[in-house]
């Protein structure tokens, strides 16, 4: 593998749009103070968020249930059904961005009995597999 640099990062600055609005400008602070931004393009930010959510799994740690959490909070959600009997979730975080996942249909099944469970339908059994909270 060829040998990479890499910048010690400290805090998240905050982002802003371009003004072209190609890029936004990711920026953010070395334990030195010193502070950096990178511009990155639309498919681009699509693809470090991912690698990002991803990279979160690499540090071990506890479950969902029993330790810190990436929390987004949203504002609105969509739900949708493809073709091929699947099932898509998007929601919408504040200040407007949006992640989305797309569900099997056994998968959309059990989040719908979980939610049942958690909003107190006593009709609905735990899917197993499933952290009661």
């Amino acid at each position: 593998m060829a040998e990479r640099h890499a910048a010690l990062l400290s805090d998240v600055v905050g982002w802003q749009l371009t003004d072209d609005r190609t890029h936004v400008i990711l920026g953010f602070r070395q334990p030195d103070g010193n502070e950096f931004a990178l511009a990155l393009a639309h498919e681009t930010l699509m693809k470090a968020i991912t690698s990002l959510v991803s990279a979160l799994g690499a540090f071990a740690g506890p479950r969902l249930a029993d330790g810190e959490k990436l929390v987004l909070k949203t504002e609105w959600f969509e739900i949708g059904r493809s073709a091929d009997d699947s099932f898509f979730v998007s929601f919408r975080v504040e200040k407007g961005g949006a992640l989305n996942f797309v569900l099997t249909r056994a998968m959309a099944e059990q989040v719908s009995q979980t939610l049942g469970v958690a909003l107190g339908d006593a009709a609905t059994p735990i899917p197993p597999g499933t952290v009661r909270q």
